[in-house]
């Protein structure tokens, strides 16, 4: 993705867009790591400058990621919490509850590896 900022107003449309991204799925904004004012601050000092801006993209990337798979496995947790289960009674036996634990783990296996 740092391959898309190639100046100043660039690394403004990715810092909008990704706020956007991530507010769409969670309902929230993930303010640190500003691409716009790194952009300004690291712009002019060469190839480091270059490696330290793609750095912070990656970083803004996958903390929204994160932030959304949080979310979702938040969500996920309260649907589960829903469903009554008796104890002795299989989880194999509760289909709609096997899929939303196996999502959640998902989200949560998808959190490690970030």
């Amino acid at each position: 993705m740092v391959d898309l900022i190639n100046n100043l107003e660039d690394a403004k449309k990715f810092e909008i867009l990704i706020l956007q991204y991530g507010k769409n799925h969670t309902g929230a904004e993930l303010p640190y790591i500003n691409i716009e004012k790194i952009y300004s601050k690291f712009h002019s000092q060469g190839n480091y400058g270059s490696r330290l801006i793609a750095a912070f993209v990656d970083l803004k990337v996958n903390f929204t990621s994160l932030l959304i798979d949080n979310f979702e496995s938040g969500a996920k947790l309260n649907e589960q919490g829903q469903i009554k289960n008796e104890n002795d009674i299989s989880l194999l036996d509760y289909p709609q509850l096997f899929l939303l634990k196996l999502e959640t783990h998902r989200n949560e296996a998808n959190y490690i590896l970030r």
